[in-house]
């Protein structure tokens, strides 16, 4: 199929109409997923992709710069504003065709829903691969794309290594929602590079060389307080208490609310659960945290399960900066992330995650100023119930 021709000697980027930024829900509808491509994107994909000779690249390339603009426009006027950038001079590369915040993305056009695979360039053939695959439902016809789902680049480590210059993916590894995805984006950061400037030590901090041990909950739910717990400053809380640091602590009345809204939504902290807390330093700024821990019910033919709940709060006599963000990792990648708004209630942010014996959870606290912390992994070593 033959692209129809623009009369446009350059291709301009098309206009993207910014939306107000609205709070992310924790549901999130098709038709929020769902961009009409203005005018102007559709005319910038037809334009940039006119140069190529072979008509059947020609119409997969177009295919690929609808979804390019199309997730670029979703970003913008989606539930948060998020800043990316692709080549618009230059027809979109099939591998990395997409950037923000430094992270490498490729946008994967899909023209049918009945595909079950998909092609694309071997991230294993050199040059700088991808971190995040989206895949993208275009329907050119009605000038229309769909998010549909993400894919991190780890996964493809299960496929099968292989020396051609484009690997199949099966569509059922995109497990990734367009919510998740968004929530994953804004906690990307740039990849960091280490370089040894003159005078400064290149000796590890004792926050990082902490990061290759556990923290061991199971071990506070004998009333134990565990070793890098106890390298970092931090100290057994008593059982179900109102979570006090010490007097005169922000957090101090702040546990009971955070408990009465977990229940509302079906979690109680059950008493035999035990916590630590203490301080966490990003940058200049002291924040204070909590961790609570406990064993889970599981039924025999289930695997058994912990619960942790965290809890950050600003030092005496402060305020967490507006944008603060505690964000929580697994081996997959990001799975929860509470950031602190403008007119927020309350000066902390909370949340709680599951997990099984032997999974350990990655907690990182950004500043808005760009400053982080991440701390070491919290697992549960030792049975379970």
């Amino acid at each position: 199929m033959t692209i129809p021709t623009v009369n446009l000697n350059n291709p301009s980027p098309p206009q993207s109409t910014h939306a107000a930024s609205k709070t992310m829900s924790s549901e999130t509808t098709p038709s929020e997923n769902m961009v009409v491509l203005s005018d102007s994107a559709l005319d910038w994909a037809t334009t940039v992709c006119q140069p190529i000779p072979n008509e059947d690249e020609q119409w997969h390339t177009f295919l690929r710069a609808l979804a390019v603009v199309g997730f670029d426009q979703w970003l913008n006027d989606g539930a948060l504003v998020l800043a990316g950038s692709y080549a618009q001079s230059s027809p979109p590369a099939p591998g990395v065709n997409f950037h923000l915040n430094g992270q490498r993305l490729c946008i994967v056009a899909m023209g049918s829903l009945s595909d079950d695979r998909l092609q694309v360039p071997n991230p294993t053939d050199g040059g700088p691969a991808p971190q995040l695959y989206i895949l993208v439902e275009v329907q050119e016809e009605v000038g229309q794309v769909q998010i549909l789902a993400g894919l991190p680049a780890q996964q493809l480590q299960q496929l099968p290594v292989v020396s051609d210059p484009w690997v199949e993916i099966p569509v059922s590894l995109f497990t990734l929602s367009p919510e998740q995805i968004l929530v994953t984006l804004s906690a990307m950061q740039p990849e960091t590079v280490t370089a040894v400037t003159p005078g400064a030590s290149s000796f590890p901090s004792p926050l990082q060389r902490l990061q290759t041990r556990i923290i061991n909950t199971g071990q506070w739910i004998n009333s134990q307080l565990d070793d890098i717990s106890e390298q970092l400053a931090w100290a057994l809380l008593p059982p179900r208490t109102v979570g006090a640091l010490r007097d005169g602590s922000p957090l101090r009345n702040t546990l009971d609310e955070i408990l009465q809204e977990l229940a509302n939504h079906g979690t109680v902290l059950p008493s035999y659960a035990r916590g630590v807390g203490g301080p966490v330093q990003v940058g200049d700024v002291t924040c204070q945290l909590q961790a609570w821990a406990w064993p889970l019910t599981a039924s025999e033919d289930e695997p058994p399960e912990w619960s942790l709940l965290l809890l950050l709060g600003p030092a005496d006599g402060a305020t967490l900066p507006v944008g603060t963000r505690l964000i929580v990792s697994d081996q997959n990648g990001v799975i929860a992330l509470a950031s602190l708004s403008n007119g927020a209630d309350g000066a902390y942010l909370y949340t709680q995650v599951v997990g099984t014996q032997g999974e350990a959870f990655v907690v990182k606290v950004d500043l808005p100023d760009g400053e982080s912390a991440t701390l070491p992994p919290f697992g549960y070593e030792g049975p379970i119930g």
